[in-house]
């Protein structure tokens, strides 16, 4: 299951209090140096939000927002890019385009998190 892998990647539990469905949505909190981030995954929609800020993720102070859709979910590398550093990817198979990457996270040695939503898929934009 693709949370799963979300666990392995951030080393934590979910944390299910106060989620209304958890049967269908799963809720990680990862507290870095800095920020404290929340995943927020919906197994009904296959959508994961991600979001950051210094006090309370999707806060009224929050600084980092996203949604993206997924297929699947999965621990990564890119050798030729970050050597064996794992990367939390997120994968979507659309009809002209299979296993487009619409979400990479990565954590940092110093406990940080970046995360990097790719840009939006138009009809025909893989084409060019």
């Amino acid at each position: 299951m693709s949370f799963d892998a979300i666990e392995r990647f951030l080393g934590v539990k979910p944390d299910q209090d106060g989620v209304v469905s958890p049967d269908k949505h799963i809720c990680f909190y990862f507290k870095g140096r800095n920020l404290n981030y929340a995943l927020f995954l919906d197994l009904e929609e296959k959508l994961l939000s991600v979001g950051s800020g210094f006090n309370e993720p999707f806060g009224y102070d929050s600084i980092f927002e996203v949604v993206v859709e997924w297929d699947r979910i999965s621990i990564e590398t890119e050798p030729e890019c970050y050597g064996e550093q794992e990367i939390l990817v997120c994968r979507k198979d659309y009809p002209e385009f299979e296993s487009y990457k619409t979400l990479m996270v990565m954590k940092w040695p110093n406990d940080e998190l970046s995360i990097w939503p790719s840009q939006c898929l138009k009809r025909g934009a893989h084409e060019n």
